[in-house]
């Protein structure tokens, strides 16, 4: 054989193989593509169409979408709607018109804010539940066991995380105390100041809150500050994201069962049985939560401060205080009240509250102490290291406070009823 039949013999060889192994690579890119494919449309067959989830009530279908929205594009029958799950909690949010649940009203103003805010909501849902679906299939995976095949997600992830009722788990001062005190000293019966409310809050809603807080963030930025108690920062402080309004709206379902952990705690205290001390900041009584209006809410981080100087949340019926971090997650940081009624007090009365030790507790997460917002003292002590996160929701006797009006006062509101202007007044 010639050498330049050598050479052509070699050549075809190696073109061969070449195009050999290009038909190969393209074959297992091809099988890649369509095995990811594959995945993902299973992925969205269980995160949304998922027999189990099917099964479960509206209710507790809204609680694991509490946006009241899902991304069943090709489903007519939708998982959860506004409508249906305003029902199913009876809760209708306020919005003083700007939203009402499906269309906005105001077209002149500039929305494009809003909108990248309601697209970044439903853009980081869609997100958590791909990484709730994933992280529940590896755990299977990792079994080694035959339940791959019968994998439900939400089955599984309920098992982990179940939806708990709210449960009452503790009393300041207790119940018991209070009247044996009244038994033995004659004084008027009077409630306790605060009440421990466990599994306030499910996953699903504490992450949306996150979500929630991360997207006003990135785009209302002007509902961050960096608030300091006292003169000087001497007082300690926190950093704050204002939710309110945004809450209702994008969150609807959390609202719903922050004001659902409110009802709990004033049920059990009898707290509409007592009348106000200062009757003219609450002319009508002590309202349940549930027909409150939300005066402010707002995620609260410690990153930078050392503590939170002691305050009363006046001027608002009840404080919910969600725990959004483990008690592990932070040292020290303990939250400290003490009683402290507003109004005339006679000076038994002083003395016996004065008698109860304060309160100083490390919540669990996802509990919520739910407080009489002006009818005690309340701070947090120093905290050492960590990551402490809550989010605070103060109810008062009028209606919801509307979008980017943070905290405002009975002055502002009562304003705002007679002259639909929030800063100039009479």
């Amino acid at each position: 054989m010639t050498l330049q039949n050598r050479r052509r013999k070699l050549f075809r060889h190696m073109m061969a193989t070449f195009l050999c192994s290009l038909l190969l690579s393209v074959g297992v890119v091809s099988s890649r593509e369509t095995s990811s494919q594959n995945k993902l449309e299973q992925m969205e067959q269980q995160i949304y169409k998922s027999p189990f989830l099917q099964s479960l009530s509206i209710h507790d279908r809204c609680r694991l979408f509490p946006t009241w929205t899902s991304s069943v594009a090709d489903d007519d029958s939708s998982l959860v709607s506004w409508d249906d799950c305003g029902t199913a909690r009876s809760y209708f949010p306020q919005n003083f018109g700007l939203f009402n649940g499906s269309t906005w009203d105001f077209p002149h103003q500039d929305l494009h804010w809003m909108y990248q805010l309601q697209d970044c909501m439903q853009e980081a849902q869609e997100e958590r539940l791909q990484n709730y679906y994933w992280n529940e299939f590896r755990m299977v995976e990792a079994n080694d066991s035959d339940e791959e095949d019968e994998f439900d997600f939400w089955e599984s992830f309920l098992q982990r995380h179940p939806l708990h009722p709210s449960t009452v788990g503790l009393e300041y001062p207790s119940m018991e105390i209070l009247s044996l005190q009244q038994q033995y000293e004659g004084t008027e019966l009077v409630p306790p100041v605060a009440i421990v409310v466990e599994d306030a809050l499910h996953i699903r809603e504490a992450d949306t809150l996150d979500d929630l807080k991360q997207c006003l963030q990135m785009h209302h930025s002007r509902l961050t500050e960096i608030r300091p108690f006292g003169q000087n920062y001497d007082n300690g402080g926190n950093n704050c994201v204002f939710l309110g309004g945004f809450l209702q709206w994008l969150a609807p379902g959390v609202a719903a069962q922050i004001r659902q952990a409110g009802h709990v705690a004033w049920a059990h205290a009898h707290w509409g049985e007592f009348v106000p001390p200062r009757q003219k900041m609450h002319p009508y009584g002590y309202k349940d939560p549930l027909e409150a209006g939300i005066r402010t809410s707002g995620h609260l981080s410690y990153e930078g401060w050392e503590a939170l100087g002691p305050h009363k949340d006046n001027d608002s019926l009840y404080t919910v205080l969600v725990m959004l971090s483990d008690p592990d997650d932070y040292d020290g940081g303990e939250l400290y009240m003490h009683v402290d009624r507003s109004g005339e007090q006679s000076e038994l009365q002083q003395r016996l509250d004065a008698s109860h030790p304060p309160l100083v507790i490390k919540p669990n997460k996802y509990s919520a102490v739910v407080f009489m917002a002006d009818e005690n003292t309340h701070q947090v002590l120093s905290i050492g290291g960590g990551d402490r996160q809550t989010v605070g929701t103060e109810f008062w006797g009028n209606g919801d406070a509307p979008f980017g009006i943070m905290r405002p006062s009975p002055e502002m509101w009562s304003n705002y009823q007679r002259n639909h202007d929030w800063w100039n007044f009479d």
